[in-house]
Protein backbone atom coordinates (compact mmCIF):
# COMPACT_ATOMS: atom_id res chain seq x y z
CA UNK A 1 0.00 0.00 0.00
CA UNK A 2 2.80 2.39 0.91
CA UNK A 3 4.57 1.65 -2.39
CA UNK A 4 1.41 2.45 -4.36
CA UNK A 5 0.96 5.71 -2.49
CA UNK A 6 4.51 6.76 -3.36
CA UNK A 7 3.87 5.95 -7.01
CA UNK A 8 0.72 8.08 -6.94
CA UNK A 9 2.63 11.00 -5.44
CA UNK A 10 5.31 10.71 -8.13
CA UNK A 11 2.72 10.81 -10.87
CA UNK A 12 0.97 13.83 -9.33
CA UNK A 13 4.27 15.76 -9.14
CA UNK A 14 5.36 15.07 -12.71
CA UNK A 15 5.59 18.19 -14.85
CA UNK A 16 3.44 18.09 -17.94
CA UNK A 17 5.36 18.25 -21.24
CA UNK A 18 5.09 21.14 -23.68
CA UNK A 19 2.65 19.42 -26.03
CA UNK A 20 0.29 18.64 -23.15
CA UNK A 21 0.45 22.20 -21.81
CA UNK A 22 -0.07 23.87 -25.18
CA UNK A 23 -3.12 21.73 -25.87
CA UNK A 24 -4.74 22.79 -22.60
CA UNK A 25 -7.91 24.82 -23.05
CA UNK A 26 -6.64 27.81 -21.05
CA UNK A 27 -3.40 28.05 -23.03
CA UNK A 28 -5.14 27.53 -26.37
CA UNK A 29 -7.57 30.29 -25.42
CA UNK A 30 -4.69 32.75 -24.89
CA UNK A 31 -3.45 32.18 -28.45
CA UNK A 32 -6.99 32.27 -29.87
CA UNK A 33 -7.66 35.61 -28.16
CA UNK A 34 -4.58 37.05 -29.87
CA UNK A 35 -4.81 35.44 -33.30
CA UNK A 36 -8.34 34.11 -33.74
CA UNK A 37 -9.57 30.52 -33.63
CA UNK A 38 -8.05 29.14 -36.84
CA UNK A 39 -4.80 31.10 -36.68
CA UNK A 40 -4.40 30.38 -32.96
CA UNK A 41 -4.55 26.62 -33.40
CA UNK A 42 -2.19 26.73 -36.38
CA UNK A 43 0.26 28.91 -34.45
CA UNK A 44 0.40 26.40 -31.59
CA UNK A 45 1.26 23.69 -34.10
CA UNK A 46 4.06 25.85 -35.57
CA UNK A 47 5.54 26.39 -32.09
CA UNK A 48 5.55 22.65 -31.42
CA UNK A 49 7.21 22.01 -34.78
CA UNK A 50 9.87 24.67 -34.07
CA UNK A 51 10.66 23.09 -30.70
CA UNK A 52 10.66 19.57 -32.14
CA UNK A 53 13.41 20.60 -34.57
CA UNK A 54 15.70 21.98 -31.85
CA UNK A 55 17.09 19.61 -29.24
CA UNK A 56 18.30 22.44 -27.01
CA UNK A 57 14.86 24.06 -26.99
CA UNK A 58 13.42 20.75 -25.88
CA UNK A 59 15.49 21.08 -22.71
CA UNK A 60 13.95 24.48 -21.89
CA UNK A 61 11.07 24.90 -19.49
CA UNK A 62 7.68 24.57 -21.15
CA UNK A 63 6.48 27.75 -19.51
CA UNK A 64 9.31 29.88 -20.91
CA UNK A 65 8.55 28.56 -24.40
CA UNK A 66 4.85 29.36 -24.03
CA UNK A 67 5.60 32.85 -22.69
CA UNK A 68 7.98 33.65 -25.56
CA UNK A 69 5.53 32.22 -28.12
CA UNK A 70 2.74 34.41 -26.73
CA UNK A 71 4.91 37.51 -27.12
CA UNK A 72 5.66 36.53 -30.72
CA UNK A 73 1.96 35.94 -31.36
CA UNK A 74 1.19 39.42 -29.98
CA UNK A 75 3.51 40.81 -32.66
CA UNK A 76 1.84 38.55 -35.26
CA UNK A 77 5.28 37.12 -36.11
CA UNK A 78 6.06 33.51 -36.94
CA UNK A 79 8.55 31.59 -34.80
CA UNK A 80 9.23 29.18 -37.65
CA UNK A 81 13.03 29.58 -38.07
CA UNK A 82 12.70 29.37 -41.85
CA UNK A 83 10.80 32.68 -41.95
CA UNK A 84 13.48 34.67 -40.11
CA UNK A 85 10.78 36.74 -38.40
CA UNK A 86 11.27 35.66 -34.79
CA UNK A 87 13.24 32.99 -32.98
CA UNK A 88 12.70 30.94 -29.86
CA UNK A 89 16.24 30.86 -28.55
CA UNK A 90 17.44 28.56 -25.74
CA UNK A 91 19.58 30.03 -22.98
CA UNK A 92 20.42 27.30 -20.50
CA UNK A 93 17.01 25.96 -19.45
CA UNK A 94 14.99 28.99 -20.52
CA UNK A 95 13.64 30.00 -23.93
CA UNK A 96 13.55 33.65 -24.91
CA UNK A 97 12.15 35.50 -27.92
CA UNK A 98 14.46 37.29 -30.32
CA UNK A 99 12.81 39.25 -33.15
CA UNK A 100 14.76 39.03 -36.41
CA UNK A 101 15.33 41.80 -38.95
CA UNK A 102 12.70 40.24 -41.21
CA UNK A 103 10.26 40.51 -38.32
CA UNK A 104 10.93 44.22 -37.89
CA UNK A 105 10.65 44.60 -41.68
CA UNK A 106 7.23 42.91 -41.45
CA UNK A 107 6.12 45.20 -38.60
CA UNK A 108 7.08 48.26 -40.64
CA UNK A 109 5.38 47.18 -43.86
CA UNK A 110 2.10 46.34 -42.17
CA UNK A 111 1.72 49.99 -41.09
CA UNK A 112 1.03 50.85 -44.74
CA UNK A 113 3.24 53.94 -44.46
CA UNK A 114 6.25 52.73 -46.46
CA UNK A 115 6.70 52.99 -50.22
CA UNK A 116 10.21 51.49 -50.16
CA UNK A 117 12.15 49.73 -47.41
CA UNK A 118 15.47 47.95 -47.93
CA UNK A 119 18.57 46.94 -45.98
CA UNK A 120 21.63 46.79 -48.24
CA UNK A 121 24.79 44.84 -47.51
CA UNK A 122 27.85 47.07 -47.89
CA UNK A 123 31.15 45.44 -48.79
CA UNK A 124 34.64 46.66 -48.02
CA UNK A 125 35.31 48.07 -51.50
CA UNK A 126 31.97 49.89 -51.70
CA UNK A 127 32.05 53.67 -51.25
CA UNK A 128 29.50 55.34 -48.96
CA UNK A 129 29.09 59.11 -48.89
CA UNK A 130 26.50 61.24 -47.06
CA UNK A 131 24.98 64.41 -48.46
CA UNK A 132 25.53 67.26 -45.99
CA UNK A 133 22.16 68.85 -46.77
CA UNK A 134 19.75 65.93 -47.18
CA UNK A 135 21.47 63.40 -44.91
CA UNK A 136 20.92 60.77 -47.62
CA UNK A 137 23.76 58.31 -48.22
CA UNK A 138 24.99 57.59 -51.72
CA UNK A 139 26.33 54.12 -52.56
CA UNK A 140 28.96 53.42 -55.22
CA UNK A 141 29.45 49.69 -55.64
CA UNK A 142 32.85 48.03 -55.93
CA UNK A 143 33.46 44.61 -57.45
CA UNK A 144 33.16 42.46 -54.31
CA UNK A 145 29.37 42.20 -54.30
CA UNK A 146 29.54 40.51 -57.71
CA UNK A 147 32.60 38.34 -57.12
CA UNK A 148 31.17 37.04 -53.82
CA UNK A 149 27.73 36.26 -55.24
CA UNK A 150 28.31 32.49 -55.28
CA UNK A 151 30.74 32.21 -52.38
CA UNK A 152 30.07 30.54 -49.03
CA UNK A 153 28.34 32.73 -46.39
CA UNK A 154 31.45 32.74 -44.19
CA UNK A 155 33.59 34.24 -46.95
CA UNK A 156 30.92 36.81 -47.79
CA UNK A 157 30.57 37.89 -44.18
CA UNK A 158 34.33 38.41 -43.80
CA UNK A 159 34.13 41.07 -46.54
CA UNK A 160 31.10 42.95 -45.21
CA UNK A 161 31.79 46.48 -43.98
CA UNK A 162 28.30 47.36 -42.75
CA UNK A 163 24.61 47.68 -43.55
CA UNK A 164 22.66 50.55 -45.08
CA UNK A 165 18.95 51.10 -44.42
CA UNK A 166 16.91 53.03 -46.96
CA UNK A 167 13.24 53.82 -46.67
CA UNK A 168 10.71 56.15 -48.21
CA UNK A 169 7.30 56.83 -46.70
CA UNK A 170 4.18 57.23 -48.80
CA UNK A 171 4.20 60.85 -47.61
CA UNK A 172 7.44 61.35 -49.53
CA UNK A 173 9.82 61.50 -46.55
CA UNK A 174 12.96 59.44 -47.21
CA UNK A 175 15.94 58.53 -45.07
CA UNK A 176 19.07 56.40 -45.04
CA UNK A 177 20.82 55.02 -41.97
CA UNK A 178 24.26 53.37 -42.05
CA UNK A 179 26.24 51.46 -39.45
CA UNK A 180 29.52 49.58 -39.81
CA UNK A 181 29.78 46.03 -38.48
CA UNK A 182 32.05 47.39 -35.74
CA UNK A 183 29.40 49.91 -34.68
CA UNK A 184 26.71 47.22 -34.70
CA UNK A 185 28.87 44.90 -32.61
CA UNK A 186 29.70 47.68 -30.15
CA UNK A 187 25.99 48.44 -29.81
CA UNK A 188 25.26 44.80 -29.02
CA UNK A 189 28.11 44.64 -26.53
CA UNK A 190 26.85 47.74 -24.74
CA UNK A 191 23.11 47.09 -24.68
CA UNK A 192 22.48 43.35 -25.05
CA UNK A 193 22.45 41.38 -21.84
CA UNK A 194 22.95 38.18 -23.81
CA UNK A 195 25.95 39.42 -25.84
CA UNK A 196 28.61 37.68 -23.76
CA UNK A 197 26.96 34.28 -23.94
CA UNK A 198 28.67 31.76 -26.19
CA UNK A 199 25.26 30.61 -27.47
CA UNK A 200 23.96 34.15 -28.06
CA UNK A 201 22.77 35.05 -31.55
CA UNK A 202 25.39 37.80 -31.39
CA UNK A 203 27.95 34.98 -31.52
CA UNK A 204 26.19 32.36 -33.64
CA UNK A 205 24.33 34.61 -36.13
CA UNK A 206 26.20 37.90 -35.77
CA UNK A 207 25.35 39.39 -39.16
CA UNK A 208 21.65 38.73 -38.72
CA UNK A 209 21.87 40.70 -35.48
CA UNK A 210 23.82 43.47 -37.25
CA UNK A 211 21.10 43.83 -39.90
CA UNK A 212 18.48 43.79 -37.18
CA UNK A 213 20.33 46.53 -35.27
CA UNK A 214 20.44 48.77 -38.33
CA UNK A 215 16.78 48.40 -39.30
CA UNK A 216 15.60 48.62 -35.69
CA UNK A 217 17.60 51.72 -34.78
CA UNK A 218 16.94 53.41 -38.10
CA UNK A 219 13.18 52.91 -37.98
CA UNK A 220 12.82 53.78 -34.30
CA UNK A 221 14.74 57.01 -34.81
CA UNK A 222 13.53 58.13 -38.23
CA UNK A 223 10.75 55.87 -39.45
CA UNK A 224 7.41 54.74 -38.16
CA UNK A 225 6.26 51.68 -36.25
CA UNK A 226 2.90 51.36 -34.53
CA UNK A 227 3.47 52.33 -30.87
CA UNK A 228 2.02 49.02 -29.64
CA UNK A 229 4.43 47.12 -31.89
CA UNK A 230 7.35 49.26 -30.71
CA UNK A 231 6.57 48.46 -27.10
CA UNK A 232 6.06 44.75 -27.74
CA UNK A 233 9.25 44.67 -29.80
CA UNK A 234 11.25 46.16 -26.94
CA UNK A 235 9.58 43.72 -24.57
CA UNK A 236 11.10 40.85 -26.52
CA UNK A 237 14.38 42.35 -27.65
CA UNK A 238 17.58 40.97 -26.14
CA UNK A 239 15.76 39.74 -23.06
CA UNK A 240 18.09 37.99 -20.66
CA UNK A 241 16.27 34.88 -19.39
CA UNK A 242 18.19 35.02 -16.12
CA UNK A 243 16.29 38.23 -15.37
CA UNK A 244 12.93 36.55 -15.96
CA UNK A 245 10.67 34.76 -13.51
CA UNK A 246 9.29 31.92 -15.57
CA UNK A 247 8.23 29.00 -13.33
CA UNK A 248 8.21 25.55 -14.92
CA UNK A 249 4.75 24.65 -13.66
CA UNK A 250 2.11 25.77 -11.24
CA UNK A 251 -0.43 23.34 -9.93
CA UNK A 252 -3.83 23.84 -11.47
CA UNK A 253 -2.66 25.66 -14.58
CA UNK A 254 0.08 27.37 -16.48
CA UNK A 255 1.30 30.68 -15.14
CA UNK A 256 3.07 32.71 -17.80
CA UNK A 257 4.93 35.60 -16.21
CA UNK A 258 6.87 38.16 -18.22
CA UNK A 259 10.33 39.53 -17.43
CA UNK A 260 10.69 40.69 -13.85
CA UNK A 261 11.88 44.20 -13.09
CA UNK A 262 13.76 45.33 -10.00
CA UNK A 263 11.23 47.85 -8.67
CA UNK A 264 13.82 49.12 -6.19
CA UNK A 265 12.28 52.60 -6.06
CA UNK A 266 8.81 54.05 -6.09
CA UNK A 267 9.43 55.36 -9.61
CA UNK A 268 10.17 51.84 -10.80
CA UNK A 269 6.89 50.64 -9.34
CA UNK A 270 4.91 53.37 -11.04
CA UNK A 271 6.86 52.79 -14.27
CA UNK A 272 5.97 49.08 -14.09
CA UNK A 273 2.31 49.97 -13.64
CA UNK A 274 2.45 52.18 -16.74
CA UNK A 275 4.06 49.39 -18.74
CA UNK A 276 1.34 47.04 -17.54
CA UNK A 277 -1.36 49.53 -18.53
CA UNK A 278 -0.03 49.57 -22.07
CA UNK A 279 0.35 45.81 -22.13
CA UNK A 280 4.06 45.37 -21.45
CA UNK A 281 6.08 44.34 -18.40
CA UNK A 282 9.84 44.62 -18.61
CA UNK A 283 12.82 46.78 -19.42
CA UNK A 284 12.74 49.08 -22.43
CA UNK A 285 16.35 49.31 -23.55
CA UNK A 286 15.77 52.35 -25.76
CA UNK A 287 13.10 54.12 -23.67
CA UNK A 288 14.13 56.39 -20.83
CA UNK A 289 12.25 56.24 -17.55
CA UNK A 290 10.64 59.52 -16.44
CA UNK A 291 13.54 60.57 -14.19
CA UNK A 292 15.99 59.77 -16.99
CA UNK A 293 13.96 61.86 -19.41
CA UNK A 294 13.93 64.76 -16.98
CA UNK A 295 17.70 64.54 -16.45
CA UNK A 296 18.22 64.35 -20.21
CA UNK A 297 16.09 67.45 -20.91
CA UNK A 298 17.69 69.43 -18.09
CA UNK A 299 21.14 68.60 -19.48
CA UNK A 300 20.04 69.65 -22.96
CA UNK A 301 18.55 72.88 -21.62
CA UNK A 302 21.84 73.73 -19.93
CA UNK A 303 23.66 73.24 -23.23
CA UNK A 304 21.21 75.63 -24.93
CA UNK A 305 21.61 78.40 -22.35
CA UNK A 306 21.77 81.79 -24.08
CA UNK A 307 20.38 80.54 -27.38
CA UNK A 308 17.19 81.92 -28.86
CA UNK A 309 14.16 79.76 -29.67
CA UNK A 310 12.24 81.08 -32.66
CA UNK A 311 8.48 81.06 -33.05
CA UNK A 312 8.97 78.29 -35.60
CA UNK A 313 10.74 76.22 -32.95
CA UNK A 314 7.82 76.71 -30.58
CA UNK A 315 5.29 75.81 -33.26
CA UNK A 316 7.15 72.61 -34.19
CA UNK A 317 7.37 71.57 -30.55
CA UNK A 318 3.66 72.23 -30.03
CA UNK A 319 2.79 70.20 -33.11
CA UNK A 320 5.04 67.31 -32.08
CA UNK A 321 3.51 67.11 -28.61
CA UNK A 322 0.04 67.05 -30.16
CA UNK A 323 1.05 64.20 -32.49
CA UNK A 324 2.34 62.19 -29.51
CA UNK A 325 -1.21 62.01 -28.18
CA UNK A 326 -3.40 61.74 -31.25
CA UNK A 327 -6.76 60.33 -30.21
CA UNK A 328 -6.17 60.93 -26.50
CA UNK A 329 -9.12 62.47 -24.69
CA UNK A 330 -8.64 64.13 -21.33
CA UNK A 331 -10.97 65.95 -18.98
CA UNK A 332 -8.52 68.75 -18.24
CA UNK A 333 -5.47 70.10 -20.04
CA UNK A 334 -4.09 68.32 -23.08
CA UNK A 335 -1.26 65.84 -22.36
CA UNK A 336 1.17 68.16 -24.16
CA UNK A 337 0.25 71.03 -21.87
CA UNK A 338 0.69 68.77 -18.83
CA UNK A 339 4.21 67.91 -19.96
CA UNK A 340 5.07 71.56 -20.66
CA UNK A 341 3.80 72.57 -17.23
CA UNK A 342 5.72 69.69 -15.65
CA UNK A 343 9.03 71.06 -16.94
CA UNK A 344 8.40 74.81 -16.92
CA UNK A 345 5.72 75.44 -14.30
CA UNK A 346 3.58 77.10 -17.00
CA UNK A 347 1.11 75.52 -19.40
CA UNK A 348 1.58 78.47 -21.77
CA UNK A 349 4.21 77.49 -24.35
CA UNK A 350 4.94 81.15 -25.13
CA UNK A 351 6.06 81.71 -21.56
CA UNK A 352 8.57 78.84 -21.55
CA UNK A 353 12.28 79.65 -21.44
CA UNK A 354 14.07 79.51 -24.81
CA UNK A 355 16.65 76.94 -23.66
CA UNK A 356 13.91 74.60 -22.44
CA UNK A 357 12.02 74.94 -25.73
CA UNK A 358 15.14 73.94 -27.65
CA UNK A 359 15.84 71.08 -25.25
CA UNK A 360 12.32 69.67 -25.55
CA UNK A 361 12.47 70.05 -29.32
CA UNK A 362 15.71 68.07 -29.36
CA UNK A 363 14.00 65.43 -27.20
CA UNK A 364 11.18 65.15 -29.75
CA UNK A 365 13.82 64.47 -32.43
CA UNK A 366 11.46 65.61 -35.22
CA UNK A 367 11.83 64.77 -38.90
CA UNK A 368 10.32 66.72 -41.78
CA UNK A 369 8.49 65.04 -44.65
CA UNK A 370 8.47 66.22 -48.27
CA UNK A 371 5.35 68.28 -47.59
CA UNK A 372 7.11 70.28 -44.89
CA UNK A 373 5.27 68.72 -41.92
CA UNK A 374 7.24 67.87 -38.80
CA UNK A 375 6.65 64.72 -36.73
CA UNK A 376 8.35 63.33 -33.59
CA UNK A 377 10.36 60.12 -33.69
CA UNK A 378 8.75 56.85 -32.60
CA UNK A 379 10.90 56.76 -29.47
CA UNK A 380 9.87 60.32 -28.56
CA UNK A 381 6.19 59.39 -28.91
CA UNK A 382 6.59 56.45 -26.55
CA UNK A 383 8.64 58.45 -24.04
CA UNK A 384 6.12 61.29 -24.05
CA UNK A 385 3.29 58.85 -23.38
CA UNK A 386 5.25 57.21 -20.58
CA UNK A 387 6.12 60.59 -19.08
CA UNK A 388 2.53 61.85 -19.22
CA UNK A 389 1.23 58.67 -17.58
CA UNK A 390 3.90 59.01 -14.89
CA UNK A 391 3.03 62.66 -14.18
CA UNK A 392 -0.61 61.68 -13.71
CA UNK A 393 0.25 58.69 -11.50
CA UNK A 394 3.45 59.95 -9.87
CA UNK A 395 3.81 59.43 -6.13
CA UNK A 396 3.84 62.27 -3.64
CA UNK A 397 7.02 63.24 -1.81
CA UNK A 398 5.71 61.39 1.24
CA UNK A 399 5.29 58.25 -0.83
CA UNK A 400 8.83 58.55 -2.13
CA UNK A 401 10.27 58.93 1.37
CA UNK A 402 8.19 56.00 2.56
CA UNK A 403 9.44 53.90 -0.34
CA UNK A 404 13.03 54.76 0.61
CA UNK A 405 12.44 53.63 4.19
CA UNK A 406 12.02 57.00 5.91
Amino acid sequence: MEENNNQDITVMNEKPNLRTLMRRDDVKQRFIEILGKNEGSAYISSVLIAVAGNERLQQCSANSIIGSALRAATLKLSVDPSTGQAYLVPFKDQATLIVGYKGIYNLALRTGKYRYLTVNTIYKDDRITEDDFTGIHKLERGDLHLSLAHEQPEKKESQIAGYLLYFELVSGFKKTFYMTVEECDAHGKKYSKSYKRADSLWKTEAHKMYKKTVIRMGLLKWGYLDPSDSLALNASDDQDPEDAILPDHTEGGVEVIGPATAADTQEDKVFDEIMEDIGYKGDLADIRKPSEQEAHIKKLAKSFTGKKATQVNRNILYGCLKLCFVGEETQHNSPGQVIIQHFSGSEDLEAVDDALILAMLEWMDPAQDSGGAWAPSTIAIIEARVLYAYIIKRPTQADLLKGLGY
